[in-house]
């Protein structure tokens, strides 16, 4: 075996790290953001599957009536998956109105604050 010397022996050292200034922003605290993120995800996808079995076992015919309005006859897993999709939908609609509305309060107690 020949004694060849290592081509990165010649390289320089990499500097280290600055220290960030004082005023830069410190990064974020909250521990399991993403694991919470995860298990919601997993619980969706779960939900997703019980109801996509839940229609696809019920492909009978049936007739919604809503006050005066009737609809023909359709299946009943139609009727299923369109009201998982409505739910869905306010869920977002609410979580998005609430979310508005926790950030307003936050921005007008940091005003008040400071």
């Amino acid at each position: 075996m020949t004694d060849a010397s290592n081509p990165f022996d010649d390289i320089p050292p990499l500097p280290p790290d600055p220290e960030p200034p004082a005023h830069a922003p410190q990064p974020s605290a909250q521990p399991g953001r993403e694991g919470r993120v995860r298990w919601g995800l997993i619980g969706s996808l779960l939900l997703l599957v019980a109801i996509m079995v839940l229609a696809f076992q019920n492909p009978q015919l049936t007739e919604i009536t809503f006050l005066a309005w009737t609809t023909p006859e359709v299946p009943v897993s139609i009727v299923i998956i369109g009201s998982a999709v409505v739910a869905i939908l306010l869920d977002e609609l609410f979580g998005i109105a609430w979310r508005l509305r926790r950030r307003r309060r936050r921005k007008a107690a940091e005003r008040a604050g400071s």
